[in-house]
C-alpha cells in the first residue's frame, strides 16, 4: 500500500487479495451474460464496456471496504495534520478548528477515524468492465460520485514489451494510464492485481497499445461514504 500526492488529490496503489481477483474474473463472464453495454455513458473508445448487476454490489463492497478505509483514514490524518496549530510541517499560523464564529464562519468538520465497523459507502454507477482490445483508448476524463477505482484485471506482457522496444516518447506510454492536474502528469504502469483509488475530479486517461491482446480492467465509482453515520467527504483542499 503506498499513497501518492504530486498535487493536493491523493492517490492510492495497492493489490487486491486473491480471493478477490478470482471473483472479479468469475464476475467478467456473468457481466457478459448480462449483455449490459455500458459503452453509451463512459468515455472510453473502447467497444467492449461492460455494466455489473446490481445485485453484485454487496459482493464488491466487501472486497473494497479495507482499502476505501485506508483512504478515508489517510485523508482524516492528513487533514489533522494540516490543521494543527502552528504546524511545523504546514506553517499555519493560526488553529483553523477554534469555533470562533466571527472569525471562521465556515463550518469544519472534524472526521473520526474509520474502522470496519463505523464504515458505510455506496457503489455509484458501475463496476464496469473495459476490455481493451489494440487502438482502443480512453480519452481525458472525470468521474461521478466521491472517490474512483482502477482494478488491473489483466495486463498482457505483450503491452510492457512494447513500451521497452520504442524508442519514441509517446508510445513508450503504450496501455498506461495518465493522470493530469494543472500542468503535472503522473503516470501508472498497470499490473495485474493492481488497484488505485483517487478523486472522482481527478482526470485521467489510458494510452492505446498495438498488440493483437485484450488489456481487462474494472472501473467503479463510491459515493456517498458515512462515517459514524455522518457523511464523509473529501475535502476539497484533496481534491
Amino acid at each position: 500500500m503506498e499513497f501518492y500526492q504530486p498535487w493536493s488529490p491523493v492517490i492510492y496503489k495497492s493489490e487486491i487479495s486473491k480471493d478477490f481477483h478470482t471473483y472479479i474474473i468469475d464476475n467478467v463472464y456473468r457481466m457478459l451474460d448480462y449483455k449490459k453495454n455500458a459503452g453509451h455513458m463512459l468515455a472510453g473508445n473502447i467497444e467492449n464496456q461492460w455494466q455489473s448487476r446490481s445485485i453484485d454490489h454487496n459482493h464488491y463492497i466487501k472486497f473494497l471496504k479495507p482499502h476505501i478505509i485506508e483512504y478515508v483514514n489517510k485523508i482524516v490524518s492528513m487533514r489533522s495534520k494540516y490543521h494543527k496549530f502552528d504546524s511545523k510541517s504546514t506553517e499555519l499560523l493560526f488553529d483553523v478548528l477554534r469555533r470562533d464564529s466571527n472569525k471562521y464562519p465556515f463550518p469544519i468538520t472534524d472526521y473520526s477515524q474509520a474502522t470496519d465497523d463505523n464504515i458505510r459507502f455506496e457503489m455509484g454507477e458501475g463496476p464496469w468492465v473495459n476490455i481493451q482490445v489494440a487502438n482502443e483508448f480512453n480519452p481525458l476524463h472525470t468521474h461521478g460520485g466521491d472517490l474512483s477505482g482502477i482494478i488491473f484485471i489483466q495486463i498482457p506482457e505483450e503491452i510492457k514489451n512494447e513500451r521497452i522496444e520504442s524508442d519514441k516518447e509517446y508510445t513508450s506510454l503504450h496501455g498506461c494510464l495518465q493522470f493530469v492536474r494543472n500542468d503535472t502528469l503522473v503516470f501508472v504502469e498497470p499490473k495485474d492485481m493492481g488497484i488505485l483509488l483517487f478523486p472522482a475530479s481527478l482526470h485521467h486517461m489510458v494510452y492505446p497499445f498495438k498488440s493483437d491482446v485484450e488489456r481487462v480492467t474494472m472501473s467503479f465509482n463510491i459515493g456517498p461514504i458515512w462515517v459514524d453515520n455522518s457523511s464523509f467527504r473529501i475535502p476539497q483542499s484533496f481534491t
